[in-house]
């Protein structure tokens, strides 16, 4: 809820033609000339539109307009999914936060640790120290990340011209030698497609099945607006892709993920979705768990509590995510001088982010083409900003058309909330 005793609620109405008209005219403005395409999407506490826009067609070079159910691969977007699916099964008593998962998880139990941080293929020594459901929530397990060691050694060339798909639908996302013991520092790392094997581990479904029973249905979204797996349907709906050459040059490209391969569900990188999907399922963190619209109680106020209270010690925040990641655009450290910590499953920040005017201890995190979410429970707003372009974080796209669309919303909220 909001902090400030001088704010005041801000109902709809009120201020969503000053943020159409001024958002619009970036949209129009960026779209596609700047950014290939565009859905964006700011829902209030209450589940109300406060901005909706869809511009662009469905890939560079098609007639077909974007259309606002139109699916999107999610990559790291689906993250969030599989957070509140194991934030679902601690709800339902299946397992403890502080529980272990090596018993649950052998393969995992059975990895090793780099004597190399940084070097895949460094000789490796046993882990010392247990994994939690809390190490996994937090990133602080010490797991590496295959599938990002593996995507550093492409070609950017070969991505633009190859039409293959590069990001691989296996187990070699997830499996491979650890970068640390746990509890010693935050990574980008691979504990969320462990943390949907252990879904299904515990709970005995599959990882899509748990989410659109226990997420997604609750928040009324229907089962043809997400999925680890396109029928033919989804497929006629799914979005192409993009490649950003330079500051002035995107190329369409083929799908970039091997979806006709699907070999597991991915709960860090598979899931494909429509904004609105995802926009409904991202509500209840701004709600104490509930949803507003359906008035289901998705997940328990208290987990919601913790999940954007602050979790890192000093040691993991000063040796992880204060340092140079693999989850920032060029590998340098994440938004550098805006003080971050990370909640159960995403980033957070503290102080809010000034540069757009986002609230203290706003929940965020992103996908590899350029699908990114917040949810600020301080101002009371879910916001959502999708292409469908790599590179990840895009400084074109971010500072051209989604930054000063978020900014314009914030501008017209102020000192208020919803």
């Amino acid at each position: 809820m909001p902090f400030s005793t001088a704010a005041a609620k801000l109902e709809v109405g009120s201020i969503s033609d000053t943020i159409k008209q001024q958002a619009d005219a970036i949209v129009n403005a960026t779209v596609p000339l700047i950014t290939p395409l565009l859905n964006f999407l700011v829902l209030t506490r209450d589940g109300d539109v406060l901005y909706q826009a869809t511009a662009g067609t469905r890939q560079l070079g098609s007639l077909e307009p974007l259309r606002f159910n139109d699916i999107f691969w999610l990559a790291s977007h689906t993250k969030i999914l599989g957070v509140m699916s194991m934030l679902k099964c601690i709800d339902m008593g299946l397992i403890s936060i502080n529980d272990s998962v090596l018993t649950h998880l052998p393969d995992l139990a059975q990895e090793q640790v780099r004597t190399d941080p940084n070097d895949p293929n460094s000789p490796t020594r046993p882990r010392v120290g247990d994994i939690t459901v809390r190490n996994l929530l937090t990133l602080t397990s010490g797991t590496a990340y295959p599938v990002v060691d593996f995507l550093a050694t492409l070609n950017p060339t070969e991505i633009v011209l190859d039409p293959k798909p590069f990001f691989p639908s296996n187990a070699s996302v997830y499996q491979g030698s650890h970068a640390a013991d746990p509890n010693l520092i935050w990574r980008y790392g691979a504990e969320v497609d462990w943390l949907g094997l252990l879904v299904e581990k515990i709970s005995g479904i599959s990882l899509g099945n748990f989410i659109q029973t226990h997420i997604l249905t609750p928040a009324g979204v229907p089962p043809s607006d997400f999925t680890f797996t396109l029928d033919a349907e989804q497929t006629a709906r799914c979005v192409g892709q993009h490649v950003r050459v330079n500051d002035t040059l995107v190329v369409p490209r083929p799908p970039i993920y091997n979806h006709a391969n699907i070999q597991f569900e991915s709960a860090g990188a598979g899931g494909f979705g429509t904004i609105n999907a995802l926009g409904q399922a991202l509500l209840p963190i701004i709600n104490g768990g509930r949803h507003p619209k359906t008035g289901k109680q998705i997940l328990s106020p208290s987990i919601v509590k913790k999940m954007l209270q602050p979790q890192l010690s000093e040691i993991e925040l000063n040796n992880g995510l204060n340092q140079p990641s693999q989850a920032s655009k060029d590998g340098g450290v994440l938004f550098p001088g805006v003080p971050k910590q990370w909640g159960l499953g995403a980033l957070l920040f503290p102080e809010g982010f000034a540069h757009t005017g986002r609230g203290d201890g706003t929940l965020a995190w992103a996908g590899f083409t350029n699908v990114n979410w917040h949810c600020d429970n301080e101002k009371g707003v879910v916001i959502l900003a999708w292409s469908q372009l790599i590179p990840q974080d895009d400084p074109v796209f971010n500072n051209n058309t989604r930054y000063p669309i978020e900014k314009i919303v914030y501008d017209a909220i102020g000192n208020n909330y919803f």
